[in-house]
Formats: structure tokens, sequence, C-alpha cells
């Protein structure tokens, strides 16, 4: 994820904003209580996209570095043996890169 925490929170705050004005220019006064509504509670839903954001990248991640695991045990078969101690190294680094997301998905979760 390339966005901090207060970077999002400033970018959905500012899209609000706009949205408030937008529906002010269009004659939506329901509309604008329902943002001023998300504006108040703008803590709890921030907190609460940053993270389901947060989850989905981690997910990507975990995801991505099963594949690489997958492409390194397909590439284990038919090496000499100073090869496969070589990409038993990557392995093991793969391997704790998964714990170490695995423990931030518990943290979240």
């Amino acid at each position: 994820m390339n966005v901090t925490h207060p970077q999002y929170t400033n970018q959905w705050i500012n899209d609000h904003l706009d949205l408030y004005n937008y529906a002010g220019e269009h004659g939506d006064p329901e509309w604008q209580r329902e943002i001023l509504q998300a504006l108040e509670e703008k803590e709890q839903r921030i907190a609460s996209e940053w993270k389901a954001k947060t989850k989905d990248e981690l997910w990507r991640q975990y995801d991505e570095v099963n594949g690489l695991l997958l492409d390194l045990y397909a590439e284990l078969r038919g090496r000499d043996k100073k090869e496969q101690e070589e990409l038993i190294e990557r392995l093991l680094l793969l391997k704790q890169q998964r714990l170490e997301i695995s423990r931030q998905l518990a943290i979240i979760s």
C-alpha cells in the first residue's frame, strides 16, 4: 500500500467535502445530511475502511509469496545440489515473509 493512513484520512475527508458541495450544487439536502453524518462518524468509518484496505493488501502479498514458493518448489526438481541449496535459502526467506504476513493478518482480524 503506497498511501499512508494520514494521507488516506485527508483524501477521505476531502472527497466527502467535495461530495457535500456537489450535493449542494444539485439541490439535494438529503444527500448533504448523509454526507455530514458520514463526516461526523469519520474516525470509525476511516478506521474500518483502512483496516479493510490493509487486509486486502496483506492477502495480495500472501498470495504473491505463495506463488513464488510454488515456483521455487517446481524449480527444485532436476537441479544439482548447489542450485538446490540456493533455492532452499530463498524458500526459507519466503516462508519467513509469509509468516510475517500471517502475523499481521492475525493482528488486524
